[in-house]
């Protein structure tokens, strides 16, 4: 079962900076629910709003360090030490137009029902992000495409590419982009 036109869609976005797999995710599916906010860079610049002063992750050195006043240039080339789901998911929220009838979902209990939120996002065309996390190597967040009798079809924002992966080999956590439930419109009384 593959979510709706997601690879046509989801191939357009690419990662623009070394640590900027998760904004890159979150990109992607605003730009699939056809949303032109928020973008990596907007997300980033607002992490380095709320989180700067901790720091940053220097990939390449394996080090945390402080960037003083950095453009998002700068930022390109750094990871980010508070830069989860759940900081990441509040700010790509903050960052939507009040008017998308979209929310991103991260849920406190996707340990337990990862596989029925792969499938339900799949079976309903809503976007899910996940992390994938082998062995000895970084973790790295990539986007639901579908999936098949265990095996994850995803769209990988670093290399611009999809990949067949079991689905046990992702870490049980996900970001849902799910629709607003629509408000009734009032009766007319009287």
């Amino acid at each position: 079962m593959e979510v709706p036109n997601a690879k046509v869609t989801f191939s357009k976005i690419r990662q623009r900076g070394a640590g900027w797999c998760i904004p890159a995710c979150f990109e992607s599916l605003a730009r699939y629910a056809n949303l032109r906010l928020p973008t990596q860079e907007e997300i980033v610049w607002e992490y380095h709003r709320r989180y700067g002063n901790c720091g940053y992750i220097d990939p390449a050195k394996k080090c945390l360090c402080t960037l003083a006043n950095p453009t998002i240039e700068d930022l390109k080339n750094y990871a980010f030490p508070k830069g989860g789901f759940v900081e990441f998911t509040e700010i790509a929220n903050s960052l939507l137009p009040a008017d998308s009838g979209k929310t991103f979902f991260h849920p406190t209990d996707s340990d337990a029902k990862f596989e029925s939120y792969v499938c339900d996002s799949a079976s309903r065309g809503d976007g899910l992000i996940l992390v994938l996390c082998p062995k000895d190597e970084h973790c790295h967040a990539l986007v639901l495409v579908g999936q098949d009798k265990g095996i994850l079809n995803v769209y990988d924002p670093q290399h611009g590419d999809f990949h067949d992966v079991p689905a046990k080999a992702f870490n049980k956590d996900c970001v849902i982009l799910k629709s607003l439930p629509v408000a009734a419109p009032f009766a007319a009384v009287g």
